[in-house]
């Protein structure tokens, strides 16, 4: 952009300098989240990144709980009560 003539010399100074610090050019990707979503992540610079991560977290999380309460579900109520079935399966 800076050869086609988009960007003048410290404009493209000031994006180089930018990427070689490490920070973000993209716009909006680098900057603090405000409003729910930054008091929801604790109000530290979060990015779709962040967000990601955190979403990703919490499905792993929500399928382990679901296992847990299926498994539970499956010996504490089901099997004890597998044979009482009026059809059960096993029965001879």
């Amino acid at each position: 952009m800076h050869e086609r003539g988009a960007l003048s010399d410290d404009e493209y100074a000031k994006a180089k300098a930018a990427v070689l610090d490490g920070a973000s050019t993209r716009g909006d990707a680098g900057r603090a989240l405000g409003g729910p979503l930054g008091r929801l992540l604790g109000d530290r610079e979060a990015n779709l990144g962040h967000v990601a991560n955190r979403w990703v977290n919490l499905q792993i999380v929500t399928g382990i709980v679901g296992l847990i309460v299926f498994l539970l579900f499956l010996f504490l109520i089901f099997l004890p009560m597998w044979n009482s079935f009026p059809c059960g399966l096993f029965r001879k």
